[in-house]
C-alpha cells in the first residue's frame, strides 16, 4: 500500500496499540471504580457528558463540512473550508474531539481520561499547526486572523 510518507506506515500500528492501552486502562479503572448513583447528578459528570456531547457534535460537523467541500466540487483539488467554526480556526474537528475527551475526563473524573485528554493534546497541537501552516502555505488569501486550533487564541 502506498502511503503519503514512510511514517505514515509506522505511525497506523502505534496509534492503534497506543488507543488500545487506552481502552485498556480505562476498562482496568471503570471495573475497580465504584460510582454511587448520586453521581450520575454530580456536577462532574453532568458537565462532563455535555462537554463530550458539544465535542461529538463539533468533531462531526466539522468532518462533514471538508467532505462537502469536495463532493460539491466534483473536482480532485483543495479549497479553503468556510463556515460554520472555520471561520475562527483551521481544523475544529480536532478542536471539537479536543473538547469531547476533555469532557470524558471530567465526566469520569479519572486519571486515565486526564492522561487520554493529554495524549490528544500531544496529537492536535502539532497536527493543527502543521495543517494551518500549510493552508496559509497553499492558498494566499488565506484568513489571516483564523487561528489553528483554538479560537482566538492558538
Amino acid at each position: 500500500m502506498l502511503y503519503s510518507s514512510p511514517t505514515v506506515a509506522l505511525g497506523i500500528p502505534v496509534t492503534g496499540l497506543t488507543l488500545a492501552l487506552f481502552a485498556f486502562l480505562h476498562a482496568q479503572f471503570f471495573e475497580m471504580t465504584f460510582y454511587d448513583k448520586s453521581y450520575a447528578l454530580d456536577f462532574r459528570f453532568i458537565f462532563g457528558a455535555f462537554m463530550f456531547a458539544c465535542g461529538f457534535v463539533i468533531n462531526r460537523m466539522a468532518d462533514y463540512k471538508l467532505r462537502e467541500l469536495r463532493l460539491k466540487s466534483g473536482v480532485k483539488k483543495y479549497f479553503i473550508p468556510r463556515g460554520f467554526l472555520f471561520e475562527w480556526v483551521s481544523c475544529p474537528n480536532y478542536f471539537g474531539e479536543m473538547i469531547q475527551w476533555l469532557g470524558w475526563a471530567i465526566a469520569t473524573w479519572s486519571p486515565c481520561g486526564f492522561v487520554y485528554f493529554l495524549f490528544t493534546l500531544s496529537t492536535f497541537v502539532p497536527r493543527s499547526r502543521h495543517t494551518h501552516l500549510w493552508y496559509k502555505e497553499k492558498f494566499k488569501n488565506y484568513p489571516e486572523d483564523r487561528k489553528a486550533l483554538i479560537p482566538y487564541i492558538y
